[in-house]
C-alpha cells in the first residue's frame, strides 16, 4: 500500500472525564439544578443572583439555565401585561371579581 495514494484514516477516542474538563465547562448534577432553581426562586436575591449568573463569566451551563429561567419570567411578564390590557380595555377590573364573591 506505499505505492497507494489513497489516504488513510485514524479513529481516536478520546476519554473524556471530568477531571480533565475546564471549570467553565463542568456539568452541574441534578441536585446542583435543584439547588439553583430554589435560590432563583427567592424573591429579590433570586432575581439578583439569576442576572449575576445569566451574565456573569462562570460555569456555561449555569449560565445557560439562568438565561433560562430569566427568559421565563419575561414571557410570564409580557403575557400578564397583555391579559391585563385585554381586560382593562374590555372593562374587566379585578374588583368586579371581588365585589360578587359570596362569603357563606
Amino acid at each position: 500500500m506505499e505505492g497507494n495514494n489513497a489516504e488513510e484514516t485514524k479513529t481516536v477516542t478520546y476519554k473524556t472525564t471530568t477531571v480533565n474538563i475546564p471549570e467553565k465547562y463542568k456539568p452541574i448534577s441534578a441536585w446542583g439544578y435543584i439547588g439553583y432553581q430554589i435560590v432563583f426562586s427567592l424573591p429579590i436575591i433570586g432575581l439578583i443572583l439569576l442576572l449575576v449568573y445569566a451574565f456573569g463569566d462562570g460555569n456555561v451551563n449555569v449560565k445557560n439555565f439562568a438565561r433560562s429561567n430569566l427568559i421565563i419570567i419575561l414571557i410570564c411578564l409580557v403575557l400578564t401585561i397583555i391579559t391585563l390590557l385585554i381586560m382593562a380595555f374590555l372593562g374587566v377590573g379585578l374588583t368586579s371579581f371581588v365585589s360578587n364573591a359570596k362569603y357563606y
